[in-house]
């Protein structure tokens, strides 16, 4: 079996309990050490010397403090690589909280993170003892623990054990695609061929939500599963492979899978945006648009955010004014705003960069310090503009000031100077260390199967 492949997890984004920020300045709040909560976004552990910094106090006066303040010193000693330590006082946690599902996640990601290649004996009670700290988590009620257990027992070679927590899979494979991928797994296991779980894990499949958790690694395993087992995908969830044929820019087989469903469904705009994507990267700009029209049109106005992509992507401005009343009315990434930003500041295009500025989701742009340059730049291309004067005033109420792009631009500067001195690396982020079978495992397990 390959060496395990690790996947450093972020947290989640940062609470506003108690006026937490989510900067490194929490490290240095010792009276919010013993509320875990407030340390879930990654930020806070991102700079590297202020988690050595915390975790030098510590180590002057270890006995000042409290078993339950322990949690944020371990994340720092384990974006610092120190996993011995970061083990010892997640122990020490434990036994002050012994319900804290994210330290129980963290240990038993620390165990399979710590394995030594000639410890033999070592790392099978490092693997016992990952497995007794997920299955404390389910027990907890933390579904999401069942991942964690599946994937050990693929590792480690017995996906019957699997069957411990099927039921808890099947749930979360509705809307989870690790969880599908592990149904798989189990349903083909040892050379097995169960279709009749595999039909029963798709029928239950909530493709638009299961596919916001997609990875390049379960893209490839619903790809290999759909080429030899065409006839076992029912119709909801066709847009699964229709999706991993474009990720593998297999677009005839992609265009095929995508008309399939749409056939079967034609109000289905996930296929609908399928195609458009199918459309554009094969040249047919205009079949593109028609197709995220059509969505809109079904009531996917979110489509429109594609639509955006399209123009910026093409230049073609008639594409933006096709788009550009309805990317008034929904959400958008912040990728996406900052693209219209750069297309307004080289193309001369106020309207473009004042609809980057507003609706949902813009904020982002102002509360991110790295684009202080770029959003003041805009600013300063079109300060005559009548709607100026707004955005300049959220900007600076969110902190951008002449000064936060002065400093950016010391630092293009330093970037471009030889001689400068390298940065300091930045810590790893805020992180657990999870159980992750390696591609060539769920191969191995596939091919068993798909073999025969």
């Amino acid at each position: 079996m390959k060496k395990l492949t690790l996947l450093i997890l972020a947290c989640a984004s940062a609470l506003s309990l108690f006026g937490q920020d989510s900067t490194p300045e929490m490290l240095k709040k010792k009276q919010f050490f013993d509320k875990p909560d407030l340390f879930e976004a990654q930020s806070i552990f991102a700079d590297r010397k202020a988690n050595e910094e915390l975790v030098k106090e510590y180590e002057k006066s270890p006995k000042s403090y409290a078993a339950n303040q322990l949690f944020p010193i371990a994340v720092c000693y384990t974006t610092l690589g120190d996993l011995d330590s970061a083990e010892k006082l997640l122990k020490e946690y434990i036994k002050a909280e012994p319900k804290s599902i994210r330290a129980l996640r963290m240990l038993g990601g620390i165990y399979f993170a710590s394995r030594k290649a000639d410890d033999a004996k070592g790392n099978e009670q490092k693997v016992a003892n990952a497995i007794e700290c997920y299955k404390k988590m389910l027990e907890l009620g933390d579904k999401a623990a069942a991942n964690q257990l599946a994937s050990v027992y693929i590792m480690q070679q017995t996906p019957d054990k699997i069957s411990e927590v099927l039921p808890q899979l099947k749930e979360l494979a509705k809307t989870n695609m690790e969880s599908l991928v592990l149904g798989f797994i189990y349903a083909l296991r040892d050379g097995k061929s169960d279709d009749a779980l595999i039909k029963e894990l798709l029928s239950g499949v909530d493709a638009r939500k299961i596919l916001t958790t997609a990875s390049r690694e379960s893209l490839q395993t619903v790809l290999r599963l759909y080429i030899a087992k065409r006839d076992i995908w029912p119709d909801n969830a066709l847009v699964l492979p229709g999706r991993a044929a474009a990720f593998a820019e297999a677009w005839p087989l992609a265009l095929d899978i995508y008309k399939k469903a749409l056939k079967s469904d034609p109000k289905n705009t996930l296929a609908m945006r399928g195609l458009s994507l199918v459309y554009y990267r094969t040249g047919d700009i205009q079949a593109a648009v028609d197709y995220i029209k059509q969505a809109i049109a079904a009531g996917d106005k979110a489509a429109a955010s594609d639509g955006v992509e399209i123009f910026l992507l093409t230049g073609d401005k008639s594409i933006w004014e096709t788009f550009k009343d309805t990317f008034k009315e929904i959400p958008v990434s912040m990728v996406v705003r900052v693209g219209m930003i750069q297309y307004a500041e080289a193309r001369d295009s106020a309207d473009v960069f004042f609809a980057a500025c507003e609706g949902e989701g813009s904020q982002a742009i102002f509360d991110e310090r790295r684009l202080d340059k770029l959003v003041f730049d805009g600013l300063e291309k079109f300060k005559s503009d009548a709607r100026a004067k707004a955005v300049r005033e959220r900007w600076t109420k969110a902190g951008g000031s002449k000064e936060s792009v002065a400093k950016i631009e010391a630092q293009i500067a330093a970037a471009k100077n030889q001689n400068a001195e390298p940065a300091k690396p930045a810590a790893t982020q805020n992180a657990t260390p999870d159980p992750k079978p390696a591609q060539d495992d769920i191969g191995a397990s596939l091919d068993k199967a798909l073999k025969k």
